[in-house]
């Protein structure tokens, strides 16, 4: 696994689900990757309601094509 070094104290680390996490503040949700010895927080992605939506819309498609290609359509159906 790769590690990150921590740019406040220098502590090398693996990134895992126990050194993120989340701040929301209105519409702005933002996620962070916190270091597990000085508690430095980084943010990671920053996202509004417009840019939650995009991210469904996204997955949607993605889904869309995936089955598209399981039952083996035409690649020019699958591009309309």
């Amino acid at each position: 696994m790769n590690t990150i070094d921590c740019d406040k104290c220098g502590t090398p680390f693996v990134l895992d689900d126990t050194c993120t996490g989340m701040l929301k503040r209105g519409d702005l949700a933002v996620q962070y990757v916190s270091c597990p010895t000085c508690g430095a927080k980084y943010p990671a992605f920053t996202s509004d309601t417009e840019m939650r939506k995009l991210i469904e819309r996204r997955k949607a498609v993605q889904l869309k094509i995936k089955a598209a290609f399981a039952k083996k359509f035409r690649e020019k159906t699958i591009r309309r």
